[in-house]
């Protein structure tokens, strides 16, 4: 079987991999190797993050690498692991102090693929490490009209009580409760039919 290649840069495949005695080796030989970025501006940190390896993401924090570096489209490890879910990842990061309101080149925070792809666990922990509920990205839209626009109700109700502001405008003019919403939030917002009476 062939083994998967996502990276130029060896050190970055076995972290994606999940290789961590292979990686290990490489890096006793050579420490540089654990902030070498690849043809996507992409450290071994980022592909650990990626593929949900978090013993390799954990060992490299042991040796300090950098937390926010990002790649090419300005996504930080931190970016990668909230949109992927990694829960135990994100932890480890933010544990090591890595930058909550670090914006993408689109303008995306960690906390908006968070409250797009519907990870709970992650979102409260953003938020509670300063992530700013408020955050724009470039179309200027906050991680609370994503949340509604996909219809993720506990994400909501999650903003909504770190004073996520309903009435911010994106570059179309909606808010958060004016956009077009999920079916799945239309229906909550109805009001229950009243029986007929008479």
């Amino acid at each position: 079987m062939e083994e998967v290649r996502v990276s130029d840069v060896e050190v970055c495949n076995l972290a994606y991999r999940g290789q961590l005695e292979q990686l290990k080796s490489l890096v006793l030989a050579d420490k540089s190797l654990t902030s070498r970025t690849d043809q996507d501006e992409r450290t071994p940190l980022h592909w650990a993050c990626s593929a949900g390896h978090t013993e390799i993401a954990e060992y490299l924090l042991l040796l300090g690498v950098p937390i926010d570096g990002k790649d090419d489209a300005g996504w930080t490890p931190l970016h990668i692991a909230a949109s992927a879910g990694r829960t135990d990842i994100v932890r480890a990061l933010l544990g090591k102090g890595a930058q909550v309101n670090t914006a993408n080149q689109v303008g995306c925070t960690p906390l908006h693929y968070a409250a797009s792809k519907n990870k709970h666990e992650i979102a409260l922990m953003l938020l509670e490490k300063g992530a700013s509920p408020d955050a724009k990205d470039k179309l200027e839209s906050t991680p609370l009209h994503r949340a509604a626009s996909k219809g993720n109700l506990k994400i909501v109700e999650i903003l909504l009580k770190h004073k996520a502001s309903t009435n911010l405008q994106d570059i179309e003019g909606n808010t958060p409760l004016t956009k077009p919403i999920s079916p799945k939030i239309a229906k909550q917002r109805q009001p229950e039919k009243m029986p007929n009476v008479h």
